[in-house]
C-alpha cells in the first residue's frame, strides 16, 4: 500500500498527469480520470470574442464594410 501513488486530476501542473498518460508495457494500469481542468472551452471564447467584437467594431454589418471608404459606380 505504502507503493500506490495517488494524485489530484485538479491540479494544473501537468507534471505527474502526463507520466501516467504515457505508462506502457510492464508498468502498473492506470485507471481513472487522468486530468480534470475547469478552463472555459474555446467555443465559449470564440463566442465571447463575436460578441465583442459585434457590440464595439466598426462595421455592424456587410453593407458597411462595403460601403466604407473611397466607392465608385461602373
Amino acid at each position: 500500500m505504502d507503493d500506490i501513488m495517488i494524485h489530484d486530476e485538479t491540479t494544473e501542473d501537468t507534471g505527474i498527469h502526463m507520466m501516467l498518460a504515457r505508462m506502457s508495457g510492464d508498468l502498473p494500469v492506470t485507471i481513472g480520470v487522468i486530468r480534470n481542468v475547469k478552463k472555459t472551452s474555446y467555443t465559449q471564447l470564440y463566442e465571447d470574442h463575436m460578441e465583442e467584437q459585434m457590440a464595439n467594431g466598426k462595421y455592424k454589418c456587410v453593407d458597411d464594410l462595403l460601403n466604407n471608404g473611397d466607392t465608385w459606380e461602373i
